[in-house]
């Protein structure tokens, strides 16, 4: 028997389960905690996708006043930032909060 047997052989006679059992036991656990993982996710994503809101029709009409709101809120706030002598970031902060507050 080559030395590295002899080795072997030692090191199996103090373990006391087999190496192709401490391999299966760690496969086996990863497969449990794989689909344990998985149960969770998919168990957490069920309600989530089952309280979504029903989609709104939308009428031409709608569309185009709310974009007609937009578009003049959109130039009051740009008047304003005109006036006031800002530029770029500062302009755009401030174009953000004009918004926000009308």
């Amino acid at each position: 028997m080559h030395n590295s047997a002899r080795k072997f052989m030692k090191t199996m006679k103090f373990c006391s389960i087999p190496i192709f059992f401490q391999e299966f036991s760690i496969m086996f656990r990863f497969l449990i905690g794989s689909a344990a993982i998985a149960t969770l996710i998919s168990t957490g994503m069920v309600p989530a996708l089952a309280q979504s809101a029903p989609v709104k029709q939308k009428f031409p009409a709608t569309i185009a006043v709310s974009s007609t709101v937009i578009t003049q809120r959109n130039e009051s706030c740009r008047l304003q930032a005109k006036q006031q002598g800002l530029h770029f970031l500062k302009r755009r902060r401030f174009m953000r909060e004009c918004r926000a507050v009308q």
